[in-house]
């Protein structure tokens, strides 16, 4: 009813913004079902995912319309996994409430209508934590096989997702020596094989073993820039500052060994602004609303219209806030008491923190980094308050 609403009062299915990144996407889309080359930022999967279309029709519009399909189906199939995965610890009842919650935030309904990762990745992250909790119950191997799997195909569309491998090789790390003997284990090693092809390919067009370039340019562009801003009291403008500007020409290699002295000279001679900038960076991405409503405009005219784009422009804000600050109180409170979760909820905790961390190398964007965790975020705190309704026996 929400996504009914929300579609005819701002004129969602009429509008013609377009995220800058989109274009980027689009772009990847194009090079990889015309010129079979892998882009130079994002990684193929979500290209040969969200670019079928291409395989019938040259018209790109066409994307567009299979991206709102696909975030559509992923956006149910998200609500989906997080009812299930909140059975696992609490009643039919609270597991149709809290994933009622998520059903309504406006970040993550308004972002289905744009051609971006974030709709697939959110699905992506409660599928790898469903996993996990059923192999915390059950102790098969194959839900811990297909999480790892899953994970590992998410550096192919969102190369932050490595960090999150990381963590949960760390946790798993004696389990995982049992999948060699499973049978299911070819899940895992196909993921592997399209993780090599990825760093194969991007080695043989652009000279790199790398999943993306992405991560360089993003910290020069935005982190390093805003903290030489400070440096030099200048006022930091996204994309449009001399040094920014000056960088247009650079190959991707100089572009990388620039980022690397640039991170490097910051921690030497500018520790104290590189910090500032990062927790200016942290602020705004945990205070801003949705970049997507913003983007709306009145095209019919209706007289209803601002008075809704102003609504859902409060309660993204108010959601952002609140599940950021929520998502970090609450994985701080787990990790205190690590010794009493289970590792998925661990593992759930670590990743929370981790993405809100990360999301600080970029700014500017509304509150595009922290809507992927919001599905994680409600199912750590129903796990909290249910744990201790038992354990001081709330009626």
């Amino acid at each position: 009813m929400i996504l009914v609403i929300i579609v005819i009062s701002c004129q969602l299915l009429n509008q013609n913004y377009k995220f800058p990144d989109s274009y980027s996407y689009l772009l990847a889309c194009k090079e990889l079902y015309f010129n079979f080359k892998l882009n130079d930022h994002r990684p193929f999967l979500f290209s040969l995912i969200y670019g079928i279309p291409l395989l019938f029709t040259k018209n790109i519009e066409s994307l567009f319309l299979w991206s709102l399909i696909l975030n559509i189906l992923f956006w149910f199939a998200t609500i989906n996994l997080l009812y299930k995965s909140l059975l696992s610890f609490t009643s039919p009842k609270i597991a149709f409430i809290a994933s009622l919650l998520f059903s309504i935030s406006i970040g993550n309904i308004f972002i289905i209508f744009h051609l971006l990762t974030e709709t697939i990745f959110t699905f992506i992250t409660i599928l790898i934590v469903y996993q996990l909790i059923n192999y915390s119950k059950d102790k098969e191997i194959k839900p811990l096989i297909y999480a790892l799997s899953v994970l590992i195909l998410a550096c192919l569309i969102k190369p932050l997702s490595l960090g999150i491998v990381l963590i949960c090789i760390i946790f798993y790390y004696n389990d995982i020596l049992k999948i060699t003997k499973s049978r299911y284990s070819i899940v895992l090693y196909f993921s592997i094989l399209l993780f090599l092809i990825q760093l194969i390919g991007m080695k043989v067009t652009y000279g790199t073993f790398t999943l993306s370039y992405i991560d360089n340019s993003t910290y020069y562009n935005y982190l390093g820039t805003k903290a030489d801003c400070y440096k030099n009291k200048e006022v930091f403008i996204q994309g449009k500052n001399k040094r920014v500007l000056e960088t247009k020409n650079l190959s991707h290699q100089e572009m990388k060994k620039l980022a690397k002295k640039d991170f490097y000279n910051q921690l030497e001679n500018n520790k104290l602004n590189l910090i500032k900038a990062y927790f200016s960076n942290l602020f705004i991405n945990s205070t801003k609303g949705s970049a997507s409503v913003h983007g709306c405009k009145n095209i019919n005219k209706t007289s209803y219209f601002d008075a809704f784009q102003f609504t859902f422009k409060v309660i993204s804000k108010i959601q952002n806030i609140f599940l950021t600050l929520l998502g970090i109180l609450t994985s701080f409170i787990i990790l205190y008491n690590y010794k009493t979760n289970t590792k998925s909820i661990l593992f759930v905790a670590f990743t929370i923190l981790y993405c809100i961390g990360v999301s600080a190398i970029s700014t500017d964007q509304g509150d595009r980094f922290h809507i992927i965790l919001y599905p994680l975020i409600i199912l750590q705190t129903t796990n909290i308050i249910i744990r201790w309704k038992q354990k001081f026996y709330i009626p």
